[in-house]
């Protein structure tokens, strides 16, 4: 079983997969065991940031050789929630199989990206060419009724403004607000600036 879900893993990605999960438990929540929700409040999910770019981020099979062991490791990291398991994460592989290849570097470093621009509410995170593209939650979903109406959307162009000033632009292409912003040097600056633009509001 292990073994067939790894192969699965390796078919569609690691992103793909953990939507699918993500998606699947939601659906659950809302139809067969909504008895057990009723009469509380749905909270408000954080998107399940999708994270791009060229570096492939991945376990190569020559650092960690077993399918089932990668995918034990791919699923404890999908379910970190904090910087700080992330990075006891990365503790944890290298103390097991030796100092983390770039390919490994790149996974840790999308995880972190994943983590803190799912805060700001984005949906897609492109990196490239030292621009990144952040798109928002469409206007008519839930996730972004909350974050047009709850003030969020205003408190990112604010903060945009003070971090980048006129280095971004607020592109729209039918329903979808996305920023374009400049001055990005690599996928290992995305993070510190996403925890900046968070801390000015």
């Amino acid at each position: 079983m292990e073994q067939s879900k790894a192969g699965f893993i390796n078919d569609i990605g690691f992103d793909l997969y953990t939507k699918i999960l993500n998606d699947a438990v939601r659906e659950l929540k809302e139809s067969e065991f909504s008895y057990m929700f009723e009469g509380i409040e749905a909270e408000i999910d954080l998107p399940e940031t999708l994270v791009e770019f060229d570096e492939s981020a991945l376990l190569p099979t020559n650092y960690v050789n077993d399918n089932v062991e990668r995918l034990n490791l791919y699923r404890k990291l999908s379910q970190a929630k904090t910087e700080k398991e992330i990075i006891e994460w990365e503790d944890e592989i290298v103390d097991r199989f030796g100092p983390a290849p770039k390919e490994a570097k790149y996974l840790i470093e999308a995880s972190k990206i994943k983590l803190y621009a799912s805060q700001c509410m984005f949906t897609k995170v492109t990196i490239r060419s030292k621009r990144m593209w952040a798109v928002c939650p469409k206007p008519e979903s839930k996730i972004g009724t909350h974050f047009y109406d709850s003030g969020k959307f205003q408190a990112i162009m604010e903060g945009l403004g003070k971090l980048r000033a006129d280095k971004y632009q607020l592109v729209q292409k039918n329903d979808i607000m996305r920023f374009a912003i400049q001055d990005i040097d690599d996928i290992f600056a995305v993070t510190p600036f996403l925890k900046q633009l968070l801390n000015t509001h």
